[in-house]
């Protein structure tokens, strides 16, 4: 159930960034979104060595990754733009607002 979690996770947020950010940086939103989840994983590997050391039991760190990964579920509903039914913009001229209406 932890892969199923960290894949919505991680394919919310790609769409919504390729969604959210106009076509001119575009790219660039999708580039640190891809970086960051990399170095995510980077480092989960680290952290995953470490958490083993200090408690003596691999159980903590995927607890903590649970924890963080509905942490993610529930944080994708503070999301501030809402693009359904929207048309998207191209350029910088008409930014998206964020959205009010949650349905």
């Amino acid at each position: 159930i932890n892969r199923v979690i960290i894949s919505v996770g991680w394919t919310v947020v790609y769409v919504y960034v390729t969604e959210v950010y106009p076509a001119i940086c575009r790219v660039t939103g999708s580039a640190v979104c891809i970086g960051l989840g990399r170095l995510g994983a980077v480092f989960s590997s680290l952290i995953f060595e470490v958490a083993q050391e200090y408690y003596g039991s691999f159980i903590p760190f995927f607890v903590g990754t649970v924890i963080v990964c509905f942490l993610n579920m529930f944080m994708t509903q503070l999301l501030p733009y809402e693009t359904r039914n929207m048309k998207l913009t191209d350029g910088e001229d008409e930014p998206l607002k964020p959205s009010s209406d949650r349905a």
